[in-house]
């Protein structure tokens, strides 16, 4: 059915035209849908296909586009380049909720690749928004074209982090949080088979067993699982996580060479938590480390 969208849609609206997405893909997008302008506002579905016409404008812009199946290949209007990006930013349109940010970004750069400057693609869409009363489209489109560079820039959230999680002091993998939940990538093809995230959006459960719990974690004061190791920490085991590469090559080239055997046997060297704790507490977590050790 979805094949054959643009000939069946030929077929029951002559008169209509292929627009908005459907003018960029030549057929339907894929929840389906094929987009027509023609005489007035309609909606007709067909098992799959659902085929969606609005009001055309009084003055359209087309232009041909050719669009081939299993039963040959059949010539259709199509919304030109301009009027496309016009329908994109028309208010509470089905139409211009279908072409995706990314179409949008394509049709501006074959706008201002065909006119040669953002404002003189700006003054060409104007134009044809005029001749169509569409001003508030026509605002949207040159705001779009001729200030797309900066606004292009998607603020990054600066509560996310990333930790190189080590090995025996070799990095294997990366714990990164968004600000929402963790996420789990590995890095090295000898990963530890118990470090592994099995619930999804969660502290792999072999790290997070690791974490200060207890009477240690509220001397400590840490609020959740990321506090505890957004500044990184060595633990009693064989595992560290550190803030970036370059504080995991220091700290192994810290380390003497004995450290690597007694590492492998599962003997701590130093903790990095009892040298954070500060006051009575600290000195009594050392004495009590050490004599553990």
């Amino acid at each position: 059915m979805l094949t054959h969208a643009v000939r069946i849609a030929q077929y029951l609206y002559p008169a209509a035209y292929l627009s908005s997405a459907s003018a960029v893909l030549l057929g339907p997008t894929l929840d389906g849908r094929l987009f027509l302008s023609g005489r007035r506002n309609q909606r007709t579905r067909i098992r799959t296909l659902e085929i969606v016409q609005n009001e055309a404008p009084d003055h359209p812009s087309t232009a041909p586009a050719i669009v081939g199946d299993d039963q040959g290949e059949i010539r259709i209007e199509v919304s030109s380049p301009r009027q496309r990006f016009l329908e994109a930013f028309r208010l509470r349109s089905e139409h211009a909720s279908a072409i995706t940010d990314k179409l949008r970004a394509d049709m501006a750069a074959r706008l201002i690749n065909e006119f040669g400057s953002p404002q003189a693609a700006a003054d060409a869409v104007w134009a044809l928004a005029r001749e169509n009363g569409w001003y508030r489209e026509g605002e949207g489109a040159e705001r779009y074209l001729t200030t797309r560079p900066s606004a292009g820039k998607v603020a990054a959230n600066k509560a996310a982090l990333e930790r190189i999680v080590a090995w025996h002091g070799e990095p294997f993998g990366r714990l990164t949080h968004d600000g929402f939940e963790w996420r789990w990538r590995v890095t090295a093809n000898k990963a530890p088979p118990l470090v592994r995230q099995t619930a999804p959006g969660k502290l792999p459960p072999f790290v997070e067993s690791l974490l200060p719990e207890g009477w240690l974690a509220q001397v400590l004061h840490e609020r959740d699982d990321r506090d505890a190791i957004r500044h990184g920490k060595r633990f009693m085991s064989n595992v560290a996580v550190f803030a970036d590469r370059k504080e995991a090559r220091s700290t192994a080239a810290r380390r003497p060479a004995s450290a690597s055997r007694s590492v492998r046997q599962g003997r701590g060297i130093h903790w990095t938590v009892c040298r954070s704790i500060k006051g009575r507490a600290g000195a009594q977590l050392r004495g009590e480390t050490s004599s553990a050790i």
